[in-house]
């Protein structure tokens, strides 16, 4: 079924932008086209629902035909699902708009809080160079184009109600060439700086500001391992922020100190508010624990926290209230802020986690300020769409889940949200993690991502 294309975003009456059809050069050749989609699909794909706008007509819009996989809706057929995560993709729409602001916070009363605004950007210096050159495509007369460079998007994002969840350079050669343009496309990715000089389009999501009327309901998953000495004070310590929006959710996984029977007497003996359950691995690992915990994962926010007792219970509060505000939908905890507890984090350790941290904020394009912290939250919403990007991304890409739940959330436009916490250093057991086994692991893992998303723009 062929596509159909909206001519504007429905602005308000206030807005002299003309929502007529634009004869445009934007988007030249089936190779930019086709770039540019693929990158595109990459994205949105992911989501439950994908709506689709343009001030181009089908004629002058190939960008819209490579998008046929994921049967793009009209924009004017969107409305609100509470529970949805939909992607709304604005082709160039930006580039012929005189009321980006009025555009962008008109769009946003027709968002939920899990819905992206996916935006094409194309450069207009581009045009200007190529029209001074006397390029035949170029002569055409066309309407006046805002200059939206990083800081401006930025601008107009915050003052319309949102975040830039990501933004980055997708096309710096518009032409085959035969299979170079590829090559070049590839060795101009990787560069620093000349990726944005010779930029011909950037890409962009933009997540929504909505807080939540009431406080969301929590599932606290709880991976276990040779932890029994800490079950008790965990207990103790979650008894005081206890409500009956509060889900936890035990996840053992191979204990030889007895923890899976310690699980078993809490169960039994609890009365409160909170409701528990525990759950056995067949597999191993903190990544399969936390995948088997969010499955039956009933609240609104999956929090993610380690039993070791390393980060005090009383700072797990932070998480769903920043949620809940509408700072961040993908929250990641970082003990890199405040001074740690004596013993709690060793030098070298504390090296890697500095250096892995700004590594993942170079390969992700968002800053994070600690990337290897367990206790992180996101939406359920999300779940399914990230557990889809694990597995065409790489199922064996993290054995550990930190890393895999942050590419996800950073490539799909999540939004990432560090919150500072103390590091506390272990009263009982011992650290699962072996620091120069797994320290390689991880640099891997960076290698990896950073060849898969910068040199294949995943």
């Amino acid at each position: 079924m062929p596509i159909q294309l909206d001519t504007a975003v429905n602005l308000p009456a206030s807005s002299s932008w003309q929502p007529s059809i634009v004869r445009s050069a934007d988007l030249t050749g089936k190779f930019a086209a086709l770039w540019l989609s693929q990158r595109i699909l990459r994205i949105v794909r992911f989501f439950d629902r994908v709506f689709y706008s343009s001030p181009y007509g089908p004629k002058n819009d190939p960008l819209a035909r490579n998008l046929k996989p994921i049967d793009p809706i009209p924009l004017s057929q969107l409305e609100t699902v509470a529970d949805e995560s939909s992607a709304v993709l604005l082709n160039g729409s930006v580039n012929h708009c005189d009321d980006i602001q009025g555009m962008l916070t008109h769009l946003k009363t027709r968002l939920n809080r899990h819905s992206r605004v996916v935006l094409v950007l194309y450069n207009p210096y581009w045009k200007n160079l190529a029209s001074a050159l006397g390029f035949p495509f170029w002569k055409r007369s066309f309407p006046p184009t805002p200059v939206i460079t990083r800081i401006a998007l930025e601008c107009l994002s915050d003052l319309s109600g949102y975040d830039v969840a990501l933004h980055e350079p997708v096309l710096q050669f518009p032409y085959r060439w035969f299979g170079l343009g590829l090559v070049i496309n590839i060795v101009l990715s990787l560069t620093p700086g000349v990726r944005w000089i010779f930029a011909r389009a950037s890409l962009a999501i933009l997540r929504p500001r909505l807080p939540e009327r009431e406080s969301p309901t929590v599932s606290l998953l709880l991976p276990v391992r040779n932890e029994l000495g800490n079950l008790t004070p965990l207990m103790d310590a979650l008894s005081k922020i206890a409500s009956h929006k509060l889900e936890v959710i035990f996840i053992e996984g191979g204990s030889k100190d007895g923890s899976w029977e310690g699980i078993q007497n809490i169960l039994t003996r609890y009365r409160g508010p909170m409701k528990l359950q525990a759950l056995q691995q067949t597999g191993r690992g903190k990544a399969d624990a936390v995948r088997l915990g969010a499955q039956r994962a009933s609240g609104t926010l999956i929090v993610i926290f380690d039993t070791d007792l390393t980060v005090p219970v009383d700072r797990l509060p932070l998480f769903w209230e920043a949620y809940q505000r509408g700072h961040g939908d993908f929250l990641n905890g970082s003990r890199l802020v405040y001074p740690c507890e004596k013993g709690a984090m060793q030098f070298l350790n504390r090296l890697g986690n500095i250096f892995f941290a700004r590594a993942l904020s170079r390969v992700l394009g968002n800053p994070i300020s600690d990337s290897l912290c367990g206790t992180k939250a996101f939406p359920r919403a999300f779940r399914s769409a990230m557990v889809r990007w694990r597995k065409e991304f790489g199922d064996n890409f993290d054995p550990f889940g930190d890393f895999e739940l942050l590419f996800s959330a950073a490539r799909m436009g999540v939004g990432i949200t560090n919150i500072p916490i103390r590091y506390l250093s272990r009263t009982y057991g011992t650290t699962n993690i072996s620091r120069f086994l797994h320290g390689w692991m991880l640099l891997k893992m960076t290698v990896s991502g950073y060849v898969k998303t910068r040199m294949f723009q995943w």
